[in-house]
């Protein structure tokens, strides 16, 4: 699962954007707005902001 880091209220929350890690590390964007789910802020968020969920 692809996760960020609200830069607002510090929650670990699933990205808006999800996709597998392969396609991910080929995806090139530069910034995706996301809303967080518990402080409901939106910010854009970039590629180096969203990390996978280690199994």
């Amino acid at each position: 699962m692809l996760l960020i880091k609200c830069k607002d209220c510090g929650k670990t929350i699933p990205a808006g954007y999800q996709q597998d890690r392969e396609s991910f590390e080929a995806t090139n964007f530069t910034e995706q707005l996301e809303k967080c789910p518990n402080c409901g802020n939106v910010k854009p968020y970039f590629k180096v902001n969203y990390f996978f969920k280690e199994s």
